[in-house]
């Protein structure tokens, strides 16, 4: 469709469905290899994993009639749903008396959380070594939902790009996905041993002796 649109000579997705010809080969002139889409209205609830990483601030949207907690909750749809152990509480559990129609029980039952913090959630930090290039964290986790209907609990250690507290964060996030997922912890390990931070977000740079990210 994108290629559509920036070529009107291409052949319209339309006319494909009409021939029930989906693969036809059309505008290979253009080269896309990728396409993002965002919703900037919350999430489609559609996945067998849903993922709120956290709720910082409750802002407006859609001219202050709803707020962002509002349009984020549609991830309790979900299956399974990874989110932060704080922001489950600030903002959904402690909602549950107010209106909300994902009720408690409900919520519990599908969440696998993660905190910094928290030690009451799914999974969270029993040490961390922080490094410019690699940071040592050990994580432990408990019952923790998979997709094939298993319940999980083990420890792990982790050596990977992770100079700061936000960065542990997403660790914990991305294991926590990945353990929901039934991923091995060898898997796990490897992955993030191989993540370097992403240009031009977390990638370290040095002017002569100042490191600066």
């Amino acid at each position: 469709m994108a290629k559509t649109v920036d070529n009107s000579d291409c052949v319209k997705i339309d006319d494909l469905t009409k021939t029930n010809n989906l693969s036809t080969d059309f505008c290979n002139d253009m080269g896309y290899g990728a396409c993002i889409f965002e919703s900037s209205l919350g999430v489609t609830g559609l996945g067998d994993v849903g993922v709120l990483t956290n709720l910082v601030e409750n802002y407006p949207i859609a001219k202050n009639t709803s707020n962002a907690r509002n349009a984020k909750k549609q991830v309790f749809d979900c299956d399974i749903v990874v989110i932060e152990k704080e922001t489950l509480d600030d903002y959904y559990i402690g909602f549950e008396h107010d209106g909300n129609d994902y009720k408690f029980k409900n919520v519990l039952s599908k969440s696998n959380t993660f905190s910094l913090y928290n030690d009451s959630s799914n999974v969270n930090v029993d040490t961390v070594d922080y490094g410019l290039n690699n940071t040592f964290i050990e994580i432990s986790y408990k019952n923790i939902k998979t997709v094939s209907g298993e319940n999980i609990s083990g420890s792990l250690s982790i050596d990977t790009f992770a100079p700061g507290k936000h960065h542990v964060s997403n660790v914990l996030c991305a294991v926590t996905v990945s353990l929901s997922l039934g991923l091995s912890t060898n898997d796990i390990k490897n992955g993030l041993a191989n993540f370097n931070g992403i240009k031009g977000r977390t990638s370290l740079k040095k002017r002569k002796w100042i490191y600066y990210y």
